[in-house]
């Protein structure tokens, strides 16, 4: 097992991921996170519209 551990930090350090990466990540998340809650914000507005339209024609139907 020992002689498994070393051989495996290198492969760990040769990545060479920049520092700034978690940040960035961190900031595309927000991003999309905002964007997703905006497009569910407007697809419970559409919803809405549509349920109102439907009742609205079915009391005309009456």
């Amino acid at each position: 097992m020992s002689r498994f551990i070393p051989n495996l930090a290198p492969s760990y350090n040769n990545l060479q991921l920049p520092s700034e990466s978690p940040l960035i990540i961190k900031e595309e998340f927000k991003i999309k996170s905002k964007s997703k809650f905006d497009y569910s914000i407007l697809a419970i507005f559409i919803s809405l519209i549509i349920f109102l339209i439907i009742i609205f024609y079915l009391k005309k139907s009456k």
